[in-house]
């Protein structure tokens, strides 16, 4: 194939990633253009460069990652003016120091940042250079496109008229020589803090960890000054007060990048992203792969050259980098980001691309944690990256930010190396009307963020903020607002709107009109909320840990499946679990994608799999069976392959996403139920209108006053017909 006229694209060779220019010959291939870091002799103007202006669209290859469409002369000229009116306007200040009044000098303008200059040398000689300030003040005015005189309204729409575009500005602006500076900012992970290297700046020898020494000099030219944005160095790490500025200031800083480096460290054989690319490539065309086919995959012959790929891709996705906090936004908000290793780079968004495609296979294999990390959340680095590009994709493609419950719930997995930075770190991916404060306690901040989300949400989002509950009620937070400094431990039942595809325990249709059934108050640490008391538990599984799941006798004789059907069976004499409310349960009524109901087939799957983990047909007294499963014709070989086998491979991700660290109980009134691991006997089960799910609740010391444990899924109640039931009244709870 022939690669598009003005693109570029990466080719994997065994010297790393080969730039291939337009017109050369290429085969299965991803476009991307490459990867440029900012030196001083870096053009940021992309209409400065050698290309003729005319109607139509127009490609500016000095700016990577972005086409201007439809621009026309006179925008070009408006642009300018506009700048060279700044410029003029702009007041040059010194922000040189002596040597005796440290490096730093304070940033007084909201909008000023510092960028690093790194003096340019041989490989293995000392990192040197000098902080240089600008200021992100500066930015191109909305422009409007405007329809030619003859336009048709009636078939462009007078929404033509009024639509803005504005041109990114790829640079800072120097407040000392009113110069244009383009920088490329750099996001990585501090790593060890204790075994520290020196660089010096300006005559100042300052202290950065090893993993920053080789960024910088993986990142440093020969013959070039090279510009980056560090936080370890561009951000006085000694004053509260300067680090809370340009927190503020971050998303802009990423946001005006030219480029961005995203370091993961060195990669001695350079073959992971190879690697990435020809998995991506070989599974392309393809909806579903097989049992057989992910195990040849994950365990080739090992006398085959990819043999060692799976080794490869584990430990690229396993890098630090794709479970720090601070690098969410950081990817998110840049427009030319490149994921950098050794002498290799890809872009971002390429990267996420092949990981994406490649993530609802089921290839990689699940984390699994000890005992002693019960309350960790694995996460694969696939997972991570998913993540951020959706965060990342959700800012530039829609009006306004996401809502900050939607970030804080998608990025729960990150770690932090302070608690608050769970919050600070992503306040330039929402709108969240809190400063940075590191003077303030982390309850303190989580109850601000708690009080933000109910405070401006419909009632929906209360009970969004409740399936967030994870973890053991604490001393110093309220049960309803969550300690997000803790990672997520189970997968949520109904945080997505999408829930309400699956079940409706709140009636929402029922109670569209009648605000007064759902609407919350909050008074302080207390929230207020309508609902109605299904049942009291009575007896507790053990908290479940769910591993794959595998079509094999043995294996799912040693498995939580049959720990499941142990539980459901032999207190059904005592209950009504039916062998529809058993699979419901356990797969929280959702399918693979977990966003819709369970298909009829995942009866058929649970049907095989109770039988072999019983030792009896039927296990439940009102079992199915399908009519091959009658005649003998299903087995667990059936479960391997073909249409069969994709159900099981939506059964067993359905089943995971359900069970995995919570609990089964049996309630007063007899039925079967998922709870959290936290739960105790004597905790209650209650329905609230306008939520998807039910939720367990602990009556508090003081009466009336409950703790809210989690969310709870019990086949009885997810239809909505209990809470529209007006023989049993609704009454207010108060959440403490």
């Amino acid at each position: 194939m022939t690669t598009p006229k003005g693109k570029h694209t990466f080719f994997p060779t065994d010297g790393g990633l080969k730039i291939i220019l337009p017109g050369e010959e290429t085969s299965g291939v991803s476009y991307s253009p490459p990867f440029r870091i900012a030196t001083r002799n870096t053009n940021p103007l992309p209409y400065e460069s050698n290309v003729t202006f005319g109607p139509g669209n127009i490609e500016y290859p000095a700016d990577p990652g972005v086409a201007y469409n439809y621009r026309r002369n006179w925008d070009l000229d408006f642009d300018k003016r506009s700048l060279r009116d700044f410029l003029e306007s702009m007041q040059p200040r010194s922000c040189r120091s002596p040597m005796s009044a440290g490096l730093y000098r304070t940033i007084d303008n909201g909008l000023e940042m510092r960028v690093l200059e790194i003096d340019p040398a041989q490989s293995g000689e000392p990192i040197s250079g000098r902080l240089r300030h600008l200021t992100l003040e500066f930015e191109f005015p909305p422009e409007f496109n405007v329809p030619e005189p003859n336009a048709n309204y009636e078939i462009l729409g007078p929404g033509l008229a009024t639509t803005s575009y504005t041109a990114p500005a790829s640079f800072g602006i120097d407040v000392e020589s009113r110069e244009l500076v383009p920088y490329t900012a750099l996001s990585y992970v501090w790593g060890d803090q204790v075994e520290t290297c020196s660089v010096e700046i300006e005559g100042h020898t300052i202290s950065v960890t090893s993993s920053l020494l080789g960024a910088l000099q993986n990142l440093r030219h020969e013959k070039e000054h090279v510009i980056l944005w560090v936080d370890q160095i561009c951000i006085d790490q000694n004053s509260d007060r300067d680090k809370e500025k340009q927190i503020r200031l971050m998303d802009r800083i990423y946001r005006r990048a030219w480029t961005t480096a995203i370091w993961i460290g060195e990669e001695p054989d350079q073959g992971a992203f190879r690697a990435l690319q020809g998995l991506y490539e070989a599974t392309q065309g393809r909806t579903d792969l097989s049992a057989e086919e992910i195990e040849l995959m994950r365990n080739p012959d090992p006398r085959l050259e990819a043999a060692g790929t799976f080794l490869k891709l584990e430990a690229l996705f396993d890098r630090p980098w794709f479970t720090r906090t601070w690098v969410i936004q950081e990817a998110a908000l840049s427009r030319a980001a490149y994921l950098v290793t050794g002498n290799t780079y890809v872009c971002w968004q390429t990267f996420c691309g092949w990981a994406d495609a490649l993530l609802d296979f089921g290839i990689f294999r699940e984390k699994v944690v000890s005992s002693s990390q019960d309350d960790e959340a694995p996460i694969h680095g696939w997972q991570s990256a998913r993540e951020i590009y959706k965060i990342g994709e959700a800012n530039y493609m829609f009006v306004g930010r996401p809502s900050v419950l939607r970030i804080l719930a998608d990025t729960r997995y990150a770690k932090a190396s302070k608690a608050v930075d769970k919050i600070f770190s992503v306040l330039g991916l929402c709108n969240l009307d809190i400063e940075p404060d590191y003077s303030i306690t982390a309850p303190e901040l989580f109850q601000k963020v708690a009080n933000h989300i109910v405070d401006n949400g419909y009632g929906h989002n209360v009970f969004r903020l409740l399936s967030c509950v994870d973890h053991e009620p604490q001393v110093d937070l309220p049960s309803w607002a969550v300690d997000w400094s803790k990672p997520r431990v189970t997968a949520p039942l109904a945080f997505s709107t999408s829930s309400f595809n699956c079940f409706d325990a709140g009636g929402y249709g029922m109670l569209r009109g009648d605000v007064k059934q759902w609407l919350c108050r909050r008074n302080d640490r207390q929230l207020v909320v309508t609902g109605k008391p299904f049942s009291t538990i009575t007896v507790l599984s053990a908290s479940l840990k769910v591993f794959e799941l595998i079509p094999d006798a043995v294996a799912l004789s040693q498995s939580s499946w049959k720990a499941c059907v142990d539980f459901a069976t032999a207190r059904e004499q005592y209950g009504a679990a039916t062998f529809a409310s058993f699979v419901s349960t356990v797969t929280a009524g959702k399918d693979s994608t977990l966003r819709q109901k369970s298909p009829s087939e995942f009866a058929n799957v649970a049907s095989l799999l109770c039988d072999t983990v019983s030792g009896r047909k039927p296990t439940f007294t009102d079992q199915i069976y399908s009519k091959r499963h009658q005649q003998g014709h299903f087995t667990l070989e059936h479960l391997k392959q073909r249409s069969m086998g994709r159900h099981f491979q939506g059964f067993k991700k359905a089943f995971a996403a359900a069970v995995n660290k919570r609990r089964l109980c049996w309630t007063a009134n007899g039925n079967l139920a998922l709870v959290p691991r936290t739960a105790r006997t004597s905790d209650e089960i209650w329905a609230f209108p306008r939520s998807a799910v039910a939720f367990v609740l602990r009556s508090a010391p003081e009466h009336g006053q409950y703790l809210v444990i989690g969310e709870c899924y019990c086949h009885e109640v997810m239809d909505g017909k209990f809470v529209r039931d007006e023989l049993v009244p609704l009454r207010d709870v108060r959440l403490v």
